[in-house]
């Protein structure tokens, strides 16, 4: 994993409100991060399409 924080990243804030733990949201959010970084496209845009994500929390 990448030695990326996730303090002061709105995604991950949102997800630890809910049942989601700490090291569950980096991961979602490194995930979708990498994704992009090999696929090119936005990061705002990934957790519509991420259904850990909007099992969770609603993504408009």
């Amino acid at each position: 994993m990448m030695g990326a924080s996730c303090s002061g990243n709105a995604g991950c804030w949102q997800l630890t409100r809910t049942s989601v733990s700490l090291e569950d949201s980096y991961v979602y959010v490194q995930r979708n991060a990498m994704q992009v970084w090999n696929e090119g496209g936005q990061l705002h845009d990934r957790p519509k399409a991420d259904k850990d994500i909007t099992a969770k929390i609603p993504v408009p």
